[in-house]
C-alpha cells in the first residue's frame, strides 16, 4: 500500500517561551480530509501548536509539515492553501464595507475582486458605509 503525505504531520515539536514550555514533543499526523480538534484547558499549547502548524511561531525544536511543504522554510507556499480564524476578530472600525473587502482582498493573489464580492454578500446599500 502507497504511502500517502499527510495533510498536517508535527514530530517531536516543543515550543519554548523562555523558562516555560507551552508544548512538549507533540507528535501528530492528520490526513487529507480528516475532520480534528484540539482540546485542553488555558495554557495547554492549543493556540501555540495552531500557530506553529500555520507558520506564525517557530517551533523550538521539531518539524511540521503541510503536505509537502514545511511550515516554516515555505511559508508562502502555505498562505496559499490555508486560512486562518483569529481568535478575536475584528474589522478596522473606519473603514467602509467596499474598503474592508478591497483590504481582505488583497491578501490573496487570486479569487474574486472586491466589486465582485459586494453583490454576492447583498452588501450594495452598505458598500459605503
Amino acid at each position: 500500500m502507497e504511502k500517502t503525505i499527510a495533510a498536517i504531520c508535527l514530530k517531536e515539536v516543543t515550543k519554548r517561551y523562555g523558562s516555560v514550555t507551552s508544548v512538549e514533543d507533540l507528535t501528530l499526523r492528520i490526513e487529507e480530509g480528516e475532520i480534528f480538534g484540539i482540546l485542553g484547558p488555558n495554557g495547554a499549547g492549543k493556540t501555540t501548536t495552531l500557530e506553529s502548524i500555520v507558520g506564525m511561531r517557530n517551533p523550538t525544536s521539531g518539524t511540521i509539515r503541510i503536505f509537502e511543504w514545511d511550515a516554516q522554510a515555505d511559508r508562502n507556499a502555505i498562505k496559499k492553501i490555508i486560512g486562518v480564524q483569529p481568535q478575536e476578530a475584528s474589522l478596522l472600525p473606519h473603514l467602509t464595507v467596499k474598503e474592508t473587502l478591497k483590504l481582505f482582498s488583497s491578501f490573496y493573489g487570486h479569487g474574486l475582486d472586491y466589486r465582485e464580492l459586494i453583490p454576492l454578500t447583498g452588501l450594495e446599500d452598505k458598500a459605503d458605509t
